[in-house]
């Protein structure tokens, strides 16, 4: 019995490690593939991929919890040519009201990036009080090179932290944002990339499968290993149609017109 007790574990580790080594084979070269892409990719295919005016409702289980707006446009910081990605959102859950404003700048050169976020919770047992308790949390990032500065300012003070980005497969913040719009998409692929992970406060690696449909494409990303699939959907000239994050949440294109409906007296 302890014998073959302990030649089912010998071969189980076995099969865990084989497991883990092709893992780590499909990682890097997801990692070396996203590498080869990012060198081949102009600022110009970029800036060709940027749309304006994006409205987009959020919604769980068939009512509307939030909405945003993005901007994606082609601008300069200290004389320094780049993109810039601006993201409102409002969100509204039972007796608790969330609303941000974020930028992101980077580079076209990709040497630099900067960005800002500034989220500010609204709690109150009813929603209409006039004045509902208010807390705001504000963070920024700074990158020269491999070198990215965070700093968080919320009720409980001040933090910051240095961090050092990866010499290769880093993904800037503006270009995870855009990632669906730009990725290729004429056949299925899987791409790995280093990033700063806002939820997580470090840098993870993030996986982005491509999967090419009849009227578009699938975009199927990991923000890190360990976290649930995110499943974005788009048209052929790469167009955001639906978006479907954790916990049931699903992006959904529209126009200032009808947020305005549906938000009115809210």
């Amino acid at each position: 019995m302890d014998v073959a007790r302990a030649t089912f574990e010998a071969v189980l580790q076995t099969v865990r490690v084989a497991d883990q080594q092709k893992l780590a084979e499909q990682r890097e070269r997801a990692l070396s593939r996203a590498q080869q892409w990012r060198q081949r990719l102009k600022p110009k295919q970029l800036h060709a991929a940027l749309q304006r005016g994006i409205f987009l409702r959020m919604v769980r289980q068939d009512t509307d919890i939030g909405y945003m707006q993005v901007d994606q446009y082609t601008t300069e910081v200290d004389k320094t040519p780049g993109v810039r990605v601006d993201v409102k959102l409002r969100m509204q859950v039972e007796t608790t009201a969330v609303r941000s404003v974020a930028h992101f700048f980077v580079a076209d050169d990709g040497r630099s990036e900067y960005w800002s976020t500034r989220i500010e919770r609204l709690e109150s047992a009813d929603p209409h009080q006039p004045q509902p308790k208010s807390t705001a949390y504000v963070t920024t990032g700074i990158r020269t090179g491999r070198q990215l500065q965070i700093a968080h300012d919320g009720p409980t003070g001040h933090t910051a932290q240095t961090l050092e980005t990866p010499p290769i497969g880093y993904l800037s913040q503006v270009e995870a944002l855009l990632l669906p719009q730009i990725l290729p998409r004429e056949q299925p692929a899987t791409f790995s990339f280093y990033w700063y992970h806002a939820e997580r406060d470090r840098i993870t690696l993030r996986t982005d499968q491509v999967t090419p449909t009849v009227t578009g494409y699938v975009v199927a990303s990991r923000p890190s290993p360990n976290e649930p699939e995110q499943q974005t959907t788009c048209d052929g000239q790469g167009k955001v149609t639906a978006k479907r994050l954790a916990g049931g949440i699903r992006i959904l294109p529209t126009d200032a017109a009808t947020i305005q409906r549906l938000w009115r007296g809210r």
